[in-house]
């Protein structure tokens, strides 16, 4: 009887361990999501306004491809991936709207950067994010791709003429192909250019005010 018993042991065993097993793999950690943000830092501050304008910055917009905050690559001619782990910490618009008003104001051309409404604006920018992505393309070396449009409004006239309107590219190449890296990069393209938009915007104001003074 004792035989008997025991001789189906193992089968009862068995189905134990894989559902053990399963339970261990449902338990199995996902990997932990992580956010980023896009920073760009003037490398020197005018205390002094350059003009005596108000400047009101519009929400930026962007592309539907980069309206999300998670990453984007581009994995071949045709094909495109999200990464869901990788993200930024605001949509991308946003957090370029708010560094193109740091960046501004820190630079000094105009005498107020306008948030409230009030005292009504006399220039209005407007910006639009058309690319942002790491390029991984195979047999390419790995790039960070930033593509900015900033149209700068006079709206003192009548109608309200367009100062500038341009649109800016950045290709980077990366060190390597982590997120950190991208983003860095990212910022450099950023810093690139804001730096060179506020070249120009510097050198247009300085014209006006030679030409009317104000």
């Amino acid at each position: 009887m004792f035989s008997i018993r025991y001789q189906h042991l193992p089968w009862l065993i068995l189905p134990a361990l894989f559902l053990l097993t399963g339970c261990l793999r449902l338990e199995k950690p996902y990997p932990q999501k992580s956010a980023y943000r896009l920073e760009a830092i003037p490398a020197t501050t005018t205390r002094q306004p350059l003009s005596n304008r108000v400047l009101q910055i519009g929400k930026f917009d962007s592309a539907p491809a980069y309206r999300s905050k998670g990453f984007i690559y581009r994995t071949g001619e045709q094909t495109w991936q999200a990464d869901y782990y990788h993200e930024f910490f605001t949509p991308p618009a946003a957090m370029i709207t708010e560094q193109c008003r740091r960046w501004l104001q820190e630079a000094g051309l105009f005498s107020q950067i306008n948030q409230s409404g009030y005292p009504p604006a006399t220039d209005l920018l407007q910006g639009r994010i058309v690319a942002l992505h790491g390029d991984y393309r195979p047999g390419q070396a790995p790039m960070a791709v930033l593509e900015l449009r900033l149209i700068l409004i006079n709206e003192t006239q009548t109608p309200a003429q367009t100062i500038l309107n341009r649109l800016y590219r950045r290709r980077l190449p990366l060190a390597d192909k982590s997120p950190t890296t991208l983003v860095k990069t990212w910022n450099q393209a950023l810093t690139d250019i804001l730096s060179e938009f506020n070249s120009q915007i510097h050198q247009t104001l300085k014209t006006r005010i030679m030409e009317t003074g104000q």
